[in-house]
């Protein structure tokens, strides 16, 4: 009896102590002290105590797998690899394409928070004094200043773009919007293989089904945008891929009409329009729609 109620209190000690850990390690991550909360977590007693989200985490960015930026801003490494584009339901795409070079992109599209400190203004239609304020009930500000930025057109990401770059160039970064190679490589997670290019969704594992607590599409129903990493994210870290808002790419079309090209469905279309390969077209690069066109940046260094 005495060995039982010993190895109980052990394993309490244990459990507690995980606890204390997992607390230090947060206030790590909470300060971007990466390596310190990695080492936290790693010296808790069992891999099963340490919570998954934020070793993984901590790990990505020690280990250079994530970055971010001094608007705290968060990018994830996107290794070069050849791909198939427009591929799913079991098939891969017929267009291979080669990612030449590593890049950084965007962990979240960019916020309404983001968009606020650089441009000091907030257009989208989901804020408190917008057109979409009747759906925020409930939400907190600080929610708020995360949910994406929206209703911008392709030229004001361009102004954006600039004065982003204005600000952080001391730092050797050069940022930009996706091209749809890159979008649809990243969305799938930089899969390099037929099979792993015939997916229609793509999280820790691809599916070619989405259910309602895997995107914001308009059959989760909440009527509006949500807080960018409210889902799953992809094999690579990043989140909101399928649904939440149509994201802007930055190359024209080649064909005789030109247009711009979204990608990645969002909160008011059908989870079918968020699939990988999916193309949207916009003809008006000075359209900002209301409410569900946003972007997410890339990054390569600039030296």
């Amino acid at each position: 009896m005495n060995l039982d109620k010993q190895l109980y209190a052990d394993i309490d000690a244990k459990v507690a102590d995980a606890t204390t850990k997992t607390a230090t390690a947060q206030r790590h991550l909470d300060r971007r002290e990466w390596p310190q909360a990695a080492t936290a977590l790693e010296s808790i007693f069992h891999p099963a105590f340490r919570p998954a989200d934020l070793y993984d985490r901590a790990t990505a960015f020690r280990d250079g797998k994530k970055s971010v930026n001094g608007l705290g801003m968060e990018f994830a490494l996107v290794p070069k690899g050849t791909f198939w584009m427009g591929g799913g339901d079991g098939k891969c795409g017929d267009k291979q394409v080669t990612i030449e070079q590593d890049f950084h992109m965007g962990v979240y599209p960019v916020t309404q928070e983001e968009w606020q400190a650089i441009m000091g203004t907030n257009p989208s239609h989901f804020r408190k004094g917008g057109g979409g304020a009747d759906k925020l009930s409930g939400i907190s500000d600080g929610d708020l200043k995360r949910f994406p930025v929206e209703s911008i057109s392709w030229n004001d990401c361009q102004v954006f773009i600039q004065k982003l770059n204005e600000k952080l160039k001391d730092a050797g970064y050069r940022y930009c919007l996706p091209t749809e190679a890159q979008w649809e490589y990243a969305c799938r997670g930089a899969a390099t293989t037929q099979e792993g290019c015939s997916w229609n969704y793509y999280f820790q594992t691809p599916t070619n089904t989405l259910n309602q607590q895997q995107a914001n599409t308009s059959e989760a129903g909440l009527g509006r945008t949500t807080k960018v990493g409210s889902y799953k994210p992809n094999s690579l870290g990043l989140y909101d891929m399928h649904g939440n808002i149509w994201e802007w790419g930055a190359e024209w079309s080649d064909s005789k009409q030109k247009y711009c090209i979204l990608r990645g469905g969002a909160w008011n279309h059908v989870s079918s329009n968020s699939r990988a390969g999916y193309r949207r077209f916009r003809y008006d690069p000075s359209d900002a729609n209301d409410g569900s066109t946003g972007f997410r940046l890339c990054f390569s260094l600039d030296r």
